[in-house]
């Protein structure tokens, strides 16, 4: 069984829901899985933990612990106990589907996740920069997360990516 695990929400998941997570909210995510190295994300933050992969009813595979479930886009794997460590991500548009039980929980911390991008001429567009991910405490969530430039940097803006949420995972 796992007691908390780390959630990160897209920030514009968060504008478009109209839905607040608020600390000490109950709530009942359908959750993702991202491994460790495979997304920024898991440099953030991770947690390691004990589960059982059953193969999913659609591309991928479950991975549960206890009252945990979440989908993993991964190879359809044979049902096996297993230690991983990775993140979850939670939001009404992350390709998991209606079939993946939602995952009961209350929410501790939150953190700002914020990342540092610079413009890139030869693509016209914003980059992310490897390694600028900061991760800041907050009370409450935003409503709007927000694009901000650096001072004396004109190619450069930090964007506040999402929220980071210990989700304290019940039952």
């Amino acid at each position: 069984m796992v007691p908390a695990v780390p959630v990160f929400v897209r920030g514009w998941e968060i504008e478009s829901s109209g839905h607040l997570p608020t600390i000490g909210a109950s709530v009942e995510w359908r959750l993702a899985f991202i491994p460790l190295g495979t997304s920024w994300l898991t440099d953030v933050a991770s947690v390691a933990f004990d589960a059982e992969l059953t193969p999913s009813d659609y591309a991928g595979t479950l991975v549960c612990a206890g009252a945990l479930v979440a989908h993993w886009e991964s190879q359809r794997l044979e049902t096996r106990r297993v230690h991983l460590t990775g993140i979850f991500t939670a939001g009404s548009h992350h390709p998991v589907r209606e079939t993946v039980p939602a995952t009961p929980g209350r929410i501790g911390r939150m953190s700002i996740v914020n990342r540092t991008y610079t413009f890139s001429d030869t693509m016209q567009r914003w980059d992310p920069l490897a390694g600028t991910a900061e991760v800041h405490p907050v009370e409450t969530s935003p409503t709007h997360f927000r694009a901000l430039p650096l001072e004396g940097e004109p190619r450069k803006r930090t964007i506040e990516e999402g929220l980071l949420v210990d989700l304290e995972i019940i039952g």
